[in-house]
């Protein structure tokens, strides 16, 4: 479709490199998003078995059967993930858990924060280099 609405104005001939480019762009963007969302999704402790419809509770681990080092890790971690997200602006952390989290492209996420797509990228850009600063250890 990017193609046709961007490019229908050229030649056939012009067309090859332009889709080449095209699809390759979009590929790399599906990549960049999915693995900022899973190392989000890492951090976050979610089940790995989602398609199930089972009950959630039955699902969560028993603590009593865990190692308490990894418990105290994967509590010391949701503690800082949560204080470098406060740590963001009010606008930054609406666009990270919209693309990051959410999954939400560009356009989607500047609809829903009511912004233009260029202060959206602005928003994320300077959301992820806070979060990676305030989380070096765990990225």
């Amino acid at each position: 479709m990017a193609l046709a609405k961007n490019y229908g104005n050229k030649s056939a001939a012009e067309w090859g490199p332009i889709f080449n480019r095209i699809l390759h762009n979009k590929i790399t963007d599906l990549h960049r998003k999915t693995s900022v969302r899973d190392k989000v999704r890492g951090w976050l402790v979610f089940s790995k078995d989602t398609e199930t419809h089972e009950d959630p509770i039955q699902l969560a681990p028993d603590p009593c059967n865990q190692d308490p080092i990894k418990l105290v890790t994967e509590k010391v971690a949701t503690e800082q993930i949560i204080e470098a997200m406060s740590a963001l602006s009010k606008r930054q952390r609406q666009a990270f858990l919209l693309r990051a989290v959410e999954g939400c492209n560009v356009e989607e996420t500047a609809k829903a924060m009511g912004c233009s797509i260029g202060s959206v990228k602005t928003h994320y850009s300077r959301a992820l280099i806070a979060m990676k600063t305030k989380l070096e250890a765990y990225w």
